[in-house]
């Protein structure tokens, strides 16, 4: 009677795909610059200003694209100095949405 050999199927390796990170940081008062990397290569985000720190009522700034290895750097300069703490909101279509403060260097 033949005997059956059974292989074992090799275990797939999970790779752990890093989040999307953002950081957003004000100089001189009214210089933005928003920096980001692990977002998806060669897409279009949008930079959107909020007081909430949810996100919500946020403002346009502007889009830029993220480069081939996911990476961008957007900047804009504010009319004036916030009176109030202000969050970065960072959105890839409706798949990726991040908030994060600003941080506020001193002069």
């Amino acid at each position: 009677m033949p005997t059956s050999t059974l292989t074992p199927t090799p275990t797939p390796t999970l790779t752990a795909t890093p989040s999307p990170t953002v950081t957003a940081v004000l100089s001189q008062s009214v210089q933005l610059q928003v920096t980001g990397k692990n977002w998806p290569p060669n897409a279009r985000i949008s930079i959107r200003l909020s007081e909430e720190p949810d996100g919500s009522n946020a403002t346009l700034l502007g889009r830029t694209r993220t480069n081939r290895n996911g990476r961008f750097t957007f900047t804009d300069e504010l009319d004036e100095a916030p009176a109030a703490p202000l969050y970065v909101v960072v959105e890839y279509r409706t798949t990726i949405r991040v908030v994060v403060p600003v941080e506020v260097m001193p002069p």
